[in-house]
């Protein structure tokens, strides 16, 4: 669905992407990186806003250079969006349906709205808040039926509910068939939905992979109450470093097995299990930090 290869990017003598290549043949991916990273940057080229200086990226297998038409086939959702302010919504969405050749025009804006709760379709652009624009923009890349949808940081603006109704429109969808490609610096939030990550930093790619393949290389961890088990405590100190925070002990490995295994040592010897110990994979953070260098 998305091919790059080798794609550069410089804006005077600031590298926005630096030879990034990946793959993305279909899903929830999430392209994740601080601001800066080159996120934007990758999109603009993808959707025909911007021209790379070298590289080559492609979307359903077209330049959008060569074939324009493909992004009917497209939603696309840009950063900061801005639709137009003298219509209604409503008339908003019509308008992107026609461009895109939508013939049950009617059909199309019901089933949007009502899978982003949107009820004030027939109210002026002009007095929506942040929020509702960010919504109507997100209703304006779905129409149509896309094969694939890209959006950068699509939550922006929304409160806890509009995230939530955002997150189970696009988990519905994806059972629908439809694929996304999702740029975003708000971890917990794409990991709850993705099933593939790059990690870009700085113009280039430092990881990518499916979540199940990069949670399996931790940092693993092993958490619980040190007031329940000071013998656990002394054993793990063997083995791991343990850190203390607050009333809560906290071992981190790389190594799910050593952990395990450590534990299985100290039942053996007679050892207590406390009633909250917890083995937990990494989060899309902690695997982020430790792809930069940055964990503890």
């Amino acid at each position: 669905m998305i091919s790059v290869r080798e794609l550069r990017k410089s804006y005077g003598k600031v590298k926005a992407l630096d030879g990034v290549s990946f793959e993305f043949s279909g899903g929830v991916a999430g392209l994740i990186g601080p601001n800066g990273a080159g996120k934007t940057t990758i999109i603009r080229i993808l959707t025909g806003l911007a021209r790379q200086d070298s590289g080559e990226a492609y979307l359903l297998g077209k330049s959008v250079w060569s074939d324009r038409g493909v992004l009917k086939k497209v939603g696309v959702l840009h950063e900061k969006p801005k639709p137009p302010t003298w219509v209604s919504g409503k008339r908003f969405l019509e308008h992107v349906c026609k461009v895109k050749g939508v013939e049950d025009i009617e059909n199309q804006i019901r089933r949007v709205s009502e899978i982003l709760d949107l009820d004030y379709l027939d109210r002026s652009i002009s007095g929506y808040s942040a929020g509702m624009t960010q919504r109507i923009s997100i209703a304006a890349c779905l129409v149509g039926d896309p094969e694939l949808v890209i959006m950068d940081e699509p939550t922006a603006n929304l409160d806890p509910i509009g995230r939530f109704r955002l997150l189970r429109a696009i988990a519905k969808l994806k059972g629908d068939g439809i694929s996304f490609f999702i740029s975003s610096h708000i971890l917990p939030e794409l990991e709850k939905i993705c099933e593939h990550i790059i990690f870009l930093n700085e113009g280039k790619i430092l990881m990518k992979g499916s979540m199940e393949e990069m949670r399996k290389m931790g940092p693993f961890t092993l958490s619980f109450s040190g007031k329940e088990a000071p013998e656990l405590i002394e054993f793990l100190k063997k083995s791991f470093t343990v850190e203390v925070e607050g009333d809560t002990v906290v071992v981190r490995s790389t190594s799910i097995d050593s952990l395990v295994n450590r534990i299985s040592d100290y039942v053996k010897n007679g050892g207590r299990i406390p009633r909250d110990l917890e083995l937990r994979p990494p989060t899309l953070e902690e695997l982020f930090l430790m792809v930069r260098g940055d964990d503890r």
